[in-house]
């Protein structure tokens, strides 16, 4: 296994001794770190694999409101470049970022997605205002807005404030995303008593 470092944005790339063909693109959730151990496992099998830093690098925004899909589609181009068959593997927000960029991209085979979202959400702007998530062509991505909540357990569980955010949602439709184009879904997540709680719909 090689390890190539990436700078714009900031990644690694790992490229196997023998290649089974798949390319996959891995982003971590809201801890913006590199997803470097899973990459290095799917390398292991085989596969391609990048990891990118996609908040709080070099020119990015430190927190995760209004990042660009474009900047995951530069990554699945270069992959793809290389492969027969382009995976995206995402977990939390990183999930929400790869179901969205497999619903706009072509290119893209399949998505795997651990405690995923059927809808896009808010992001919170340093002055503490809320927008998208994401941008497309630099317009903010229609999302759900977060209500005005307070946790009450120590550590915080969010299932209540997405459960109330969703209950609140005027227009929800217009923040789905749209699974229904990538040719392959696995969707990862935990037990919950409602299929939305936790902004997931698993099974659909």
């Amino acid at each position: 296994m090689r390890e190539i470092a990436l700078s714009d944005p900031v990644g690694k790339r790992f490229v196997p001794d023998v290649h089974n063909g798949t390319g996959v693109l891995t982003v971590a959730g809201s801890s913006g770190r590199l997803d470097t151990d899973r990459a290095q496992v799917l390398c292991s099998a085989g596969a391609i694999v990048e990891t990118i830093q996609w908040f709080g690098g070099p020119g990015q925004h430190a927190q995760p409101w209004e990042i660009p899909v474009e900047l995951f589609r530069q990554r699945v181009a270069a992959v793809a470049a290389e492969c027969d068959r382009l995976v995206l593997v995402g977990t939390s927000f990183g999930a929400e970022a790869v179901l969205l960029t497999g619903s706009l991209d072509p290119l893209v085979d399949a998505v795997v997605a651990f405690a995923p979202t059927d809808v896009v959400w808010a992001g919170f702007r340093p002055d503490g205002t809320q927008t998208s998530h994401w941008t497309v062509g630099r317009s903010p991505v229609p999302y759900l807005p977060l209500v005005d909540w307070r946790p009450t357990s120590e550590p915080p569980a969010f299932r209540e404030l997405y459960r109330l955010s969703r209950e609140h949602a005027t227009d929800a439709a217009a923040a789905e995303i749209a699974v229904e184009r990538i040719p392959d879904v696995l969707l990862v997540a935990g037990p919950c008593a409602s299929a939305d709680l936790t902004g997931a719909s698993v099974g659909t």
